[in-house]
């Protein structure tokens, strides 16, 4: 029985930035790891997530996917869409929601959603890359996106 595709890839996106992290902190601090193996776990990680950007961009239902960091592009999928503002708000959600869940003790920022009349926001934290996805707001992003194939959308939903 496999699980819902979004969850997995976000699940294998989140334990590679976690050794590239680990290996970065002991590689810095000279203990036992390399630059080679720190810079091979990030190629992964990265290569991986513009992966994943592209593929949630080619579902049906999601107008645009994006991956930031410090508020910056990294990459994008789709059209029509202000990523660089997407990108800077994004960042802007972000700092304080880290607050509030420390604050409210919630445990680590997991992911952040914002609803407006017509679009919504998820935003997904990967380390310190978020990883949005823009969608409008009829479209159920946990349905839309449960599989790596495209679903298509009945025009009445």
């Amino acid at each position: 029985m496999s699980g819902h595709w979004l969850v997995e890839q976000v699940a294998m996106l989140k334990e590679l930035s976690q050794q590239s992290h680990l290996l970065n902190e002991r590689w810095t601090k000279r203990e036992g790891a390399s630059g080679k193996q720190e810079s091979k776990a990030r190629t992964a990680f990265m290569s991986m997530l513009r992966q994943v950007v592209v593929q949630i961009g080619e579902h049906d239902g999601v107008e645009g996917c994006f991956v930031a960091h410090d508020g910056l592009i990294v990459e994008t999928a789709g059209k029509g869409l202000d990523f660089e503002a997407l990108a800077a708000m994004a960042q802007w959600c972000v700092m304080p929601a880290y607050n509030a869940v420390d604050t409210l003790s919630l445990g680590s920022l997991q992911q952040i959603l914002l609803i407006g009349s017509e679009r919504k926001l998820a935003l997904i934290q990967l380390g310190q890359m978020s990883l949005g996805i823009v969608a409008p707001i009829s479209v159920q992003l946990s349905e839309v996106l449960k599989t790596s194939e495209s679903v298509r959308l009945d025009p009445g939903d």
